[in-house]
């Protein structure tokens, strides 16, 4: 801007200077021409009542006669006047105005200064160049007639002098030449007079001086018969010098009255443009950033200026409310308006540097089974049960403004200033929530949730600490299956384990530190082993035998399912092999998650596999859990159909907890359906378990598939099942999961039949491993 300013200052002086010097010098002009042209009237009026008066005195005069006196004061001797009656014949010679009209310094001469001088007798010529007629007498000659007075025009010639004295100089001009009489000063020779005459052309000639400020001369020509008598009288015109001085003043004063105004413009024009410019400039800086809430600077109401601030504040309006929207978008959940991640860290940082707070819990809420609500009911379903569930947490008194949804199906909560005696009652309160079904579409869905939770300072006194321990304590109660967990120190082990469990399991299936059990699948009806159950076992070297409920997660998480499920298939059909190369006709069971339906080389793969070893193609049994299925129905439907085709069986497990519709069920290319052990469990104890039952095994058998049994512990539960008409059962009634390696010294020993072979075992009984 201080460049800008100086740009300004510099241009409106410029401006004011041109300005200034263009209107003086048009009125410098027009004053002359006035002055000109009013001294012109002037002079030619004076000039007739000049020569009235002049012809009036000479006229009148008695007779000629001689002022040597008074011309000898002014320089003419006797000498001179001899010379001249010998070449003229003189009979007067009258001067006019033989010295310098008198000037004052302060003012120019003025023409009404002449009337004294005038009246008597004396004149002074004006040097503007006018044409005035000035007389002269005559001599008179014996006998002759008195010849009338001839009037001579005047000029003036400028003549100056080195030294700047006065000069006075007679000259006459004879046969066409002109010839000093008489000088005052040597300055003033014929050869300077000479040339100055040349240059206007002769005496007769007009020319109008020059106004500089020095000296100047008047010549007045005296036409007597072939003569010319010129007196030169040097006189100061300090008017001109004046004149001259005055316009120096005025061309100061020009400059000074140019630079007050170009002070005084670009003072303006700083206020009105430069100020306002850098204001701006310096709102935009600041709104650039990232200054919140900037008051925009104090602009005159109209002006261009004032229109870009308004427009430029009506954009960062418009900018503010978008980046609010955006703000609210970055830190809250759209669907259902809560405060996201991001957010319930921040609110939780606040709250931890609020000394006014001294205890609090985090908690996160992870729904179960969500992801089938969504893939049974559809998104919009989902999304229903979501809104819910925000405003029945906000609805908890304790917990307003404290609640935020930290992923799909996962909430957080802070319960600020909690007693530890009324922990485990505020969580419960929340956990309370989910007892009351949810309504979508009619419909009244059961949505279970597990609550972890942990407790500041007891268990971290930083947000990312907090959160981290109450997941720790999430993951704990979904093992578990318990509503609520609080974080305990001992819970980190679990989670190191899990860490360690994750990073090693694709190198312990390459080490093959993997173990294949197996369970038994006993045909009800005809009391014969029909098939197993192919489950895995890791056997880790610093935690030993590793459940597959536990790494198996572990192993969707990380993408290692593919290659978990590879692992089983051939095994699981090596063992079918080898025992149907001992005659035992079994059946491998083989389960395969979402991830390998979507594989579309699966089918390829296991046929391969099958004719490698000689096998047919029913000697393999694929169950896929109704949750899988109905995740991704329309791309798992493709693959399942591709493998039945081939020969495999299909086979749904833990049929009932999940949300599959009948038509859905109808579509699967399935030829078994495993109800889930925890319905059969309760059979005996639960009349709604029975009729679940029951149910499932009339709608397995209206649509032609086999029924199996698991979790099947005791032989009064056998014999229910047999009753109500179950195909198959398996569960520790018949044996715990085994090695593969096992299973024919177990069937030598049970009492059950084999596919394959036509006796029992030893066995009277199950069989302890």
């Amino acid at each position: 801007m201080g460049r800008l300013r100086i740009r300004i200052f510099l241009f409106v002086f410029a401006l004011s200077v041109a300005l200034l010097v263009v209107s003086q010098q048009l009125a410098w002009r027009q004053a002359d021409e006035q002055a000109a042209q009013l001294q012109v009237q002037q002079l030619q009026h004076r000039g007739r009542w000049l020569v009235e008066t002049l012809r009036f005195r000479i006229e009148n005069q008695v007779g000629p006669q001689l002022w040597l006196p008074w011309l000898a004061e002014h320089g003419v001797n006797h000498d001179t006047l001899h010379h001249l009656l010998r070449s003229g014949a003189f009979s007067r010679i009258e001067q006019l105005t033989p010295e310098p009209l008198a000037v004052g310094d302060s003012e120019a001469p003025d023409l009404a200064a002449l009337e004294p001088h005038v009246t008597t007798g004396q004149w002074f010529a004006i040097w503007q160049a006018q044409q005035l007629w000035l007389v002269q007498d005559h001599l008179l000659t014996a006998g002759s007639e008195p010849r009338r007075l001839r009037f001579l025009r005047r000029i003036d010639l400028g003549v100056e002098s080195a030294a700047g004295e006065p000069l006075s100089a007679l000259w006459i001009r004879q046969d066409q030449q002109w010839r000093p009489l008489w000088s005052q000063h040597e300055d003033l020779s014929a050869d300077s007079i000479r040339r100055q005459l040349q240059q206007i052309g002769g005496a007769e000639s007009l020319s109008e001086p020059v106004l500089t400020g020095s000296a100047r001369f008047a010549f007045t020509p005296f036409q007597l018969l072939h003569h010319e008598l010129v007196w030169v009288q040097q006189s100061w015109i300090s008017s001109d010098a004046m004149a001259a001085s005055l316009r120096e003043w005025q061309m100061l004063a020009l400059g000074l009255l140019a630079f007050l105004l170009s002070v005084g413009g670009a003072l303006w024009l700083d206020r009105s443009i430069s100020r306002p410019m850098a204001a701006l400039a310096r709102y935009m800086r600041r709104v650039g950033a990232g200054e919140e809430r900037v008051a925009p600077p104090s602009l005159p109401v109209r002006g261009e200026l004032a229109a870009v601030a308004r427009e430029f504040a009506f954009m960062l309006s418009t900018l503010a409310k978008r980046e609010e929207s955006i703000r609210h978008l970055a830190f809250h959940d759209s669907l259902t308006g809560l405060a996201n991640r991001h957010r319930f860290a921040a609110l939780l940082a606040e709250r931890l540097g609020d000394a006014q707070i001294s205890r609090l819990c985090v908690v996160v809420i992870d729904l179960a089974r969500f992801r089938e609500i969504n893939d049974t009911l559809g998104h919009g379903a989902g999304d229903n049960i979501l809104k819910q569930v925000a405003a029945r947490l906000l609805g908890v008194a304790a917990l307003r403004q404290q609640v935020a949804r930290l992923s799909a199906d996962e909430f957080g909560v802070l319960i600020i200033n909690v007693h530890p005696a009324e922990l485990m009652q505020g969580l419960s309160q929340i956990a309370a929530i989910f007892d009351v079904p949810f309504q979508v579409d009619k419909v009244s869905l059961e949505v279970r949730a597990s609550l972890g939770a942990a407790v500041y300072p007891e268990h971290g006194d930083s947000p990312g600490m907090l959160l981290q321990r109450s997941e720790i304590a999430l993951f704990q109660a979904k093992q578990q299956k318990q509503r609520i967990v609080v974080y305990s120190p001992e819970q980190d082990g679990h989670t190191l384990r899990r860490l360690t469990l994750m990073a090693e399991l694709r190198a312990a299936i390459d080490r093959d530190e993997l173990s294949l059990y197996v369970q038994p699948k006993l045909d009800i009806a005809g009391w014969r082993i029909v098939g197993v159950e192919c489950l895995v076992r890791w056997h880790h070297p610093q935690y030993g035998m590793v459940p597959p409920d536990e790494f198996i997660p572990l192993a969707e998480q990380t993408g290692a399912i593919r290659q978990l499920t590879n692992w089983m298939l051939r095994k699981g059909l090596d063992w079918a092999k080898r025992w149907r190369d001992d005659g035992l006709q079994l059946k491998v069971a083989i389960n395969v998650s979402t991830v390998d339906l979507l594989d579309p080389l699966l089918a390829k793969r296991v046929s391969g596999w099958i004719r490698e070893r000689g096998l047919p193609a029913d000697a393999l049994l694929l169950e896929v859990t109704e949750s899988a299925v109905m995740q991704d129905a329309e791309g798992a439907l493709p693959m399942l159909r591709e493998l039945r085709d081939f020969g495999v069986d299909l086979a749904v497990d833990d049929f009932g907890t999940g949300y599959s519709s009948m038509l859905q069920l109808k579509r699967l290319p399935v030829g078994e359906l495993k109800i889930d052990k925890s319905f059969v469990m309760g059979v005996l104890r639960s009349a709604d378990d029975a009729v679940i039952v029951r149910s499932t095994i009339d709608l397995a058998h209206n649509l032609d598939l086999v029924v199996v049994a698991e979790g099947v512990e005791d032989d009064t539960t056998l014999e229910w099942l047999k009753r109500f008409g179950c195909d198959l059962a398996q569960g520790y009634l018949l044996s715990k999961p085994m090695p593969a390696d096992l299973l024919s010294l177990w069937l030598d020993q049970a009492p059950y039949l084999c596919a394959g072979r036509e006796h029992v075992g030893l066995g009277h009984g199950p069989v302890e491993l």
